[in-house]
């Protein structure tokens, strides 16, 4: 009796313990908030900062729920920049009556909105990225396009560094222990890719543009990875996107357009041939994650790029649909949404935000993938 005891014990923990220890499931989860697009995710992936019905402001928590937010007073056309791992929400409005004013503003559940001031940071400034300890801010003051700076808590704010007198630095995006942050220099001629590393200016080389129609470099860095390691970057023209990590540039994305001019269909109306418009077809990448081993983009099609599909590159199967890559490494099926687009990723890459279509309405995901 003794032994059978144990060894019920042993194989009744045994059981346990591989339970406890086995892989969470990949799962899809879908945001109910109506008509939502992300803006942002916090680095832990509590607190998401959704655009809502009507373009208002929802501040999402995965503990609480949503929380729809009333344009800050005396201002109009409001959005999201960024939301910080303590549940700050940072955004910018546009002053009513003006048409280029831009005010800042910030919202938190227990202090409400604070306009044109965002939390202990200078007045004026708009927070356009945070790292993770919510003490390294990337900010701008509206209307200075010089002023693109890096702020940290306790020290003198540092203007982004550039080429050449006149040089302007767009920047957008930081690592999320702040050491890193990317965007453009642009010298009101062409855009060159730009990532700053502890106030560090490194200028990415792209080739030039294949596309006839492009006339002046938008190359910019369009994400950077949460380690800093690994960036996805733009061409001069958006039919070239590359990644970039240890100094190499790797092609992610070549597509030059055979139809260039409208092509006439022969069809006659009210005396007159018609033409027809090119199709569309352009590749955007907003975010990398796994050291730049997984970048999302969304794949734009139709005559006007209105056909959204989402779309993942890895180091092994290249550019892929995402809906099929999920159900063929994940078995995720994502039933009758279609994916579109992949907003951010966690520090740890493993949760992802974004967005797709199910019907005719615009739906908000979560993805949670266990490596």
């Amino acid at each position: 009796m003794k032994r059978w005891a144990i060894a019920i014990i042993t194989f009744g923990l045994g059981a346990a313990g591989v339970a406890f220890f086995r892989k969470p499931a990949a799962s899809i989860q879908i945001i109910d908030v109506e008509d939502a697009f992300p803006r942002a995710m916090s680095w832990n992936g509590e607190f998401l900062a959704l655009r809502g019905k009507g373009n208002s402001l929802v501040a999402y928590s995965t503990k609480t729920g949503a929380t729809t937010i009333p344009d800050p007073k005396g201002t109009e056309d409001a959005t999201w920049t960024c939301v910080a791992n303590d549940g700050t929400f940072y955004g910018l409005a546009r002053r009513s009556g003006t048409k280029a004013e831009i005010q800042p503003f910030s919202w938190r559940q227990s202090g409400g909105i604070q306009i044109g001031k965002s939390g202990d940071l200078p007045e004026g400034y708009v927070v356009l990225a945070v790292d993770e300890s919510s003490r390294k801010y990337l900010v701008q003051r509206p209307g200075d396009w010089n002023s693109s700076s890096f702020l940290e808590l306790g020290q003198p704010m540092r203007p982004l560094p550039v080429l050449n007198k006149g040089d302007v630095p767009f920047a957008g995006r930081m690592s999320r222990d702040g050491s890193v942050v990317s965007g453009c220099i642009d010298d009101r001629h062409d855009r060159k890719p730009a990532i700053w590393v502890r106030d560090h200016l490194e200028v990415v080389p792209v080739p030039p543009a294949k596309s006839p129609i492009a006339i002046r470099s938008m190359a910019q860095v369009l994400a950077i990875d949460p380690t800093g390691s690994a960036a996805v970057v733009t061409g001069p023209s958006p039919e070239q996107a590359y990644r970039w990590t240890g100094g190499k540039l790797t092609t992610i994305y070549d597509f030059t357009p055979k139809q260039i001019a409208p092509k006439l269909t022969g069809e006659v109306r009210d005396g007159m041939e018609m033409a027809r418009l090119p199709p569309f077809d352009t590749v955007e990448f907003k975010c990398i994650s796994h050291e730049g081993k997984r970048i999302y983009g969304t794949h734009h099609g139709g005559q006007f790029g209105e056909i959204e599909t989402a779309l993942v590159w890895t180091e092994d199967q290249g550019l892929v649909n995402l809906t099929d890559w999920l159900k063929r490494n994940y078995r995720i099926d994502v039933h009758k949404l279609n994916l579109a687009g992949v907003q951010s990723a966690t520090s740890d890459g493993r949760t992802l935000i974004g967005y797709g279509v199910e019907g005719k309405k615009l739906k908000t995901f979560i993805l949670h993938l266990p490596e």
